[in-house]
């Protein structure tokens, strides 16, 4: 079902089976720049450089020294929903290149345990998360990208904001998105 249509995106949500899962897909372009220069390893430093008032801090578990090595980051994010009892999130994610190559590229993320050094303050765990992102490079200047995904805020979180784990990443992206079309 179509939860989203913004800007070019589409988020969709699937809630069956007791699960959430989301998908969301728009295409990106820049005649300026090579995409397959931009968009790589370092999204997660991207995401969190465009969205400082939704991502409060991302730090590297385990940083890439390659494009196709894998990666472990830490995503903490501000507090949203504290008006309906929402705690402050973070998220730990273990990342795998299962491909990366001049024509796409598709990364498989999973939920990972937090290290005891990395210092999310009271911050707890989202639940379940999961994701593969994937993107296809038509021309050096234009890709399309599918994210399908799933993620749970809280456990005890009511129906009608099962919805709010995917207009979170629609956020997130969007603003990817026009940063990337924006560049000159």
């Amino acid at each position: 079902m179509i939860i989203q249509e913004k800007e070019g995106m589409v988020l969709s949500m699937d809630g069956t089976g007791g699960n959430t899962h989301f998908q969301l897909e728009f295409s990106v372009g820049n005649p300026h720049y090579d995409l397959r220069k931009v968009i790589d390893m370092k999204i997660y430093e991207l995401m969190h450089i465009v969205n400082t008032d939704v991502i409060e801090d991302m730090v590297y578990i385990h940083k890439p020294t390659s494009n196709t090595e894998p990666f472990s980051v830490c995503l903490t994010f501000k507090r949203f929903g504290a008006e309906l009892g929402i705690s402050q999130k973070y998220l730990c994610s273990k990342t795998i290149v299962a491909k990366f190559s001049d024509d796409g590229l598709c990364y498989r993320s999973e939920q990972c345990e937090k290290p005891n050094y990395v210092d999310v303050g009271d911050a707890e765990p989202m639940l379940a998360s999961k994701g593969d992102l994937e993107v296809v490079f038509e021309t050096p200047h234009l890709a399309k990208v599918n994210y399908k995904f799933s993620m749970t805020l809280d456990e005890d979180m009511p129906p009608y904001m099962l919805k709010l784990p995917g207009l979170l990443m629609s956020k997130i992206f969007l603003r990817v998105k026009t940063f990337i079309e924006r560049m000159t």
